[in-house]
């Protein structure tokens, strides 16, 4: 054991008839029955190695707190109630805290792996839903989309034994029926191959394999094949040439990534970059004679005649 409860008060009521020398011996063979987990051995000179006793009177207080606290039993070994009982408390909980995180991690993984069955049956008749859809909405598209005549064609008849013994439920089949109602899913399918056939760049596929198998993309691989396809053929660096290799793509993430979109080609030599041409405006041509232009009262033609002469003479001048 690494650790164990000590307690000041109960440790302080037993010994206050110690001695320094004492209550080091006595703390020494409780720290080392503690760490082995297991009895002291009866013979003076084992008990002498485990404190480092050297002299006479570190001795005598090993032998004494010895007798006293570790008495020899039946079994031939030097025994500690107190601690026998907390060593047997923390192996209890130190088992039963595994068996739960053992059981935590299984129902875990049953429900990730129920989840990717969901999403690759759903992916078998056109319907691709979002990575981060909750359970409830994933099982309802399941019911309302997974056909019966699919179900039957895929799922195994299994015998019933009712007839012939009483049946316990077991509650982690019990969970997996109520993540899935009473809904069976086709088996998966192999995406993988469908991928690789429209990445444009194929290198590192083991490893991009690999990486599908253990992030179980089957689920998601229409979204990801309609990715690749779509930055393909629009995605600027792609077109440029710049496109990860197929173990990067997968491993990234790059589905997730945004789509860098094309620039405008640049001017050629010597030519302006087309820009829209400013809007001005441009007051129209108007005769100040033209009654028919000018709204208004009607133009004295005569007096206007007279004022563009008066003008012309002193401008001339």
């Amino acid at each position: 054991m690494n650790y164990f409860e000590f307690y000041p008060g109960d440790y302080l009521r037993d010994t206050t008839r110690l001695t320094l020398a004492e209550h080091g011996a006595y703390l020494r063979l409780l720290m080392a029955y503690y760490s082995d987990e297991q009895p002291l051995p009866a013979e003076n000179d084992a008990l002498f190695r485990i404190v480092s006793a050297q002299n006479s009177a570190e001795k005598q207080a090993v032998l004494k707190v010895a007798d006293l606290f570790f008495p020899v039993t039946r079994d031939g070994v030097r025994r500690n109630g107190r601690a026998d009982e907390e060593i047997a408390k923390a192996s209890n909980r130190m088992d039963s805290k595994g068996e739960r995180k053992s059981t935590e991690a299984e129902r875990q993984q049953r429900y990730r792996d129920r989840r990717a069955d969901m999403f690759t049956a759903l992916a078998r008749v056109g319907i691709v839903p979002k990575y981060n859809i909750s359970m409830d909405e994933l099982t309802s598209l399941v019911t309302q989309n997974v056909t019966s005549q699919t179900v039957t064609n895929v799922t195994p008849s299994r015998p019933s034994h009712t007839a012939t013994r009483p049946q316990t439920p077991d509650p982690n089949k019990q969970q997996d029926q109520d993540l899935l109602g009473e809904t069976s899913l086709p088996p998966p399918q192999k995406r993988f191959d469908d991928f690789w056939a429209v990445y444009p760049v194929k290198k590192g596929r083991a490893a991009a394999e690999a990486k599908w198998k253990a992030r179980k993309l089957d689920a998601i691989a229409d979204q990801i094949i309609a990715d690749v396809k779509l930055r393909a053929a629009t995605d600027r660096q792609w077109l440029e040439g710049f496109i990860p290799h197929g173990s990067t793509y997968v491993n990234g993430k790059g589905w997730e990534d945004a789509i860098e979109g094309i620039r405008p080609a640049p001017p050629a030599p010597g030519q302006a970059a087309a820009t829209k041409p400013r809007e001005y405006y441009q007051a129209p041509n108007l005769d100040a004679t033209d009654p028919e232009v000018i709204a208004g009262p009607p133009i004295d033609k005569t007096k206007t005649a007279e004022i563009i002469r008066d003008l012309g003479r002193k401008l001339r001048v």
